[in-house]
């Protein structure tokens, strides 16, 4: 065959320059091989990245730490640092970096497209088992998205423990954690391994126990049809009861248990201790004297612990993926009567449950209920984890003195007291817990029905109304997390009590006056802060609270990320103008506020975004006890929109006039923070009159001076509002195409090729390639 001698090296050089420009594109993927030629890479072996299958558009690169230690968690070290220790077994949680950012909300957008098209179908036609179909789906393809997204990474992780002659207890897909047992000794080994971001022991969980319903007013749901199954024939909510097994056989629970699976070595699903039988005797029992909270539920039988009521981090963890995963009814709620004891792992948020437990309600939409812990003699701060979980609803215990009358109930001392070691409220509501009688899992010798007392018994009371309540949120409300709402009704329609928040959080569960304010739950975002009027009569109380989620930034469960807590705030104010009561944590993803209106009045609530620090919105639920009246004028404000340094830019305000009267002497101000400065246009903008249903648009040029997040605010005032009202939002700065070292020596790489390629060009266009004949 003929070839040209000069265009076959010319088209050589200009393959090597179109390769470099593609992966370009993708730097970090540039960068890797470069270093592994120069043996930067010696002691990384990435032996089995070729599996290209892993998600078919995304192929996991090297961490860009890879040349940090893994974190060790507090158990680890004192591990490390005995010697005494070195040929001991450990169990382990290795927690992963995958380095790449996967993108579960588009797969929650498609599952409320799928939603709101029920909706639009007259969803009343079997609404629940609708909905339940749906969200099947969307529970199982997040889940299959993460562990395929996962599997390359974890199965290179897996050979390389074995190696070291680890052996291999599981995977956990939704944080990225694989259990493994390895000799203390290795563990310098092991802490070799790229893609290892943490290692955590793999610690001990035990039941909460410490040795109803008519008290929490579960009735009037009932009454109305809300008994965790009904409309109809229809379907149930099925509650994932983790614990230590069920007797399915049991008279008040023929029928209840739809799905058993046991993740305890050498044990069958059947309770062999009686703690997992009791709690779901309190969720689901049909007795008519001993009746559960949602008796119309289903159950899920999810035993993780063992018959000594023990068990481990990593087999709860397992337990609860089987129960969105595995089977053609996934869970709705889960019930966690368990914990690691404080004194073994600090309630800070940040340990390996607790953050499975915030990962799998937000990727999930789950509703978790989990206790407290029985350690409140111990004294503060006493919380079990995943009682520190944001996203859990965190149980601790009353004691009722066998009445329905509240005023008498206590918390008991033995219900862990918060607040978390970093100062978080917990626990976030009490529910009955002492004295409690439910199902004995040694009916057949003749115990029926056995009375314990503690958190246990407490959490599955609120697991029970999450099973009555969620199908009434899930049809008439529009929430991408259920938690969500219902957290904020229970909340903000409980009592409270002679306690200080650290032992009765925000107070206890009252099922009326949730039923009473079921209609008056709203769903924000945090692009614009809203405004609502609460028209009270003297003596007349108040309640509102948000409530929203702790995110997460990537997949893959350490310290960066979840992000920073959105900050956000409540305020009411009487028509003068004055703040008559405000919630403003800085720490708690939940602002409640009650007041006692002392004169008549027009009140306004507010809620102040003062950081959400994330790309897409924030999912914010508020609950009140009174209808909340839209505020006459709705201003629409620019958030969140990300703006290069020194370049200017317009900032558009819309006010709308949702009146039916006119607006007249309209003026805007506009308040800008520190290192943003106007460009053009006055601070003050004015405008005659505003007709009603019609808008205005002011705009400002800005520029900003510096990177970083900046809470901007606008102030408007006219003739009809006797006071002026103040909407803000935040706005993110970035940095001009910020160059690293890596992208330095990517380009002028590319430089070099790129004169490479053009000096070759010159010379073939000086030189005629010569032909000759190949021997074939």
């Amino acid at each position: 065959m003929l070839i040209g001698k000069g265009y076959s090296r010319n088209a050589h050089a200009i393959g090597i320059f179109i390769i470099l420009i593609t992966h370009s594109l993708t730097l970090p993927s540039l960068f890797i091989p470069v270093l592994k030629m120069k043996g930067y890479t010696k002691d990384i072996d990435i032996e089995g990245y070729e599996d290209s299958n892993s998600l078919n558009q995304e192929t996991p690169l090297l961490p860009s730490n890879r040349n940090e230690k893994p974190t060790l968690g507090d158990t680890i070290q004192i591990l490390l640092d005995t010697p005494s220790n070195s040929n001991m077994n450990a169990r382990l949680l290795l927690s992963l970096n995958l380095g790449k950012r996967l993108r579960i909300s588009e797969m929650h957008k498609k599952w409320q497209e799928n939603v709101q098209k029920l909706k639009g179908q007259r969803l009343l036609d079997n609404p629940w088992t609708k909905y339940e179909k749906v969200t099947n789906e969307m529970r199982r393809e997040v889940y299959n998205y993460l562990r395929d997204a996962s599997r390359t990474v974890r199965e290179n992780v897996k050979r390389q423990v074995r190696k070291l002659g680890g052996v291999i207890i599981g995977d956990i897909i939704t944080t990225s954690y694989i259990a493994a047992e390895i000799k203390v000794h290795k563990l310098e080994n092991l802490r070799n391994i790229p893609f290892i971001r943490g290692i955590y022991a793999d610690q001990k969980i035990n039941v909460h126990l410490a040795d109803a319903a008519s008290t929490i007013s579960s009735s009037t749901w009932w009454e109305k049809g809300y008994t965790g199954s009904k409309y109809a024939d229809e379907g149930s909510v099925e509650v994932a009861i983790l614990d230590t097994g069920i007797n399915a056989s049991h008279p008040a629970l023929i029928g209840k248990v739809v799905a058993n699976k046991s993740f305890v070595e050498g044990e069958s699903p059947l309770d062999l201790h009686g703690h997992g039988t009791h709690v779901a005797g309190i969720v689901a029992s049909a007795n008519e004297r001993y009746r559960g909270i949602g008796f119309g539920a289903n159950l899920l039988n999810g035993k993780c612990m063992n018959k000594e009521g023990e068990g481990s981090v990593s087999t709860l963890m397992k337990a609860a993926e089987w129960s969105i995963s595995e089977l053609p009814d996934t869970a709705e709620v889960i019930s966690t009567s368990l914990g690691v004891p404080y004194d073994e792992e600090p309630a800070d948020g940040e340990s390996p449950l607790t953050k499975f437990v915030d990962a799998f309600t937000e990727y999930y939409n789950i509703v978790w209920c989990t206790a407290a812990g029985n350690e409140g003699d111990k004294g503060f701060e006493t919380i079990n984890p995943p009682g520190d979980a944001y996203n859990a609803i965190t149980v601790g215990a009353t004691y009722d003195n066998g009445d329905a009358n509240r005023g008498n109930d206590y918390v008991p001392s033995y219900s862990s007291k918060g607040l978390t070691v970093d100062g978080r409220v917990k626990p976030d509501l009490v529910a009955p817990g002492t004295y409690i009688t439910s199902a004995s899992a040694g009916y057949a010798q003749g115990a029926d029905w056995a009375t314990r007392s503690g958190t246990s018994m407490a959490t599955p009371m609120v697991a029970g109304a999450a099973a009555v309540i969620l199908p009434y949120i899930a049809i008439n409300y529009n929430f991408t997390h259920q938690n969500l709402p219902f957290k904020a009704l229970l909340v903000n329609s409980a009592g409270e009590m002679d306690e200080p928040k650290s032992k009765q959080g925000f107070g206890y569960i009252n099922l009326e006056k949730a039923w009473q304010s079921r209609n008056y739950l709203l769903k924000l975002d945090a692009t614009n802060e809203k405004k609502y009027h609460v028209k009270l009569e003297e003596g007349d109380q108040f309640t509102a609270t948000l409530v929203w989620n702790r995110r997460l930034e990537k997949y893959h469960a350490e310290e960066s990320t979840f992000y920073p807590l959105s900050e956000l705030d409540l305020h009411l104010e009487d028509s003068d103008g004055n703040v008559v009561a405000s919630s403003n944590s800085t720490l708690d993803n939940i602002e409640k506020i009650t007041f006692t209106a002392v004169k008549e009045d027009l009140y306004r609530l507010s809620e102040e975004f003062k950081s959400v620090p994330f790309e897409d919105m924030e999912e914010i639920a508020l609950a009140s006890n009174t209808p909340l009246l839209p505020f006459p004028v709705s201003v629409n404000l620019v958030s969140l929109q990300e703006r290069l340094q020194d370049s200017p830019f317009e900032l558009n305000t819309t006010i709308v006039n949702l009146s039916n009267q006119t607006f007249t002497n309209l003026q805007v101000n506009l308040d800008l923070p520190q290192h943003i400065e106007l460009v053009e246009e006055s601070i003050t903008q004015q405008r005659d009159n505003l007709q009603p249903n019609s808008s205005w648009t002011v705009s400002w040029a800005i520029k900003p001076q510096k990177e970083g997040n900046f809470t901007y605010k606008v102030l408007l005032t006219f003739e009809e509002l006797p006071y002026p009202v103040e909407y803000s939002a935040v706005i993110r700065i970035t940095k001009v195409y910020p160059l690293s070292l890596q992208d330095v020596f990517l380009v002028l790489s590319i430089l070099l090729l790129l004169a490479l390629v053009i000096g070759l060009l010159m010379k073939k266009r000086k030189k005629k390639p010569e032909l000759f004949l190949s021997q074939t």
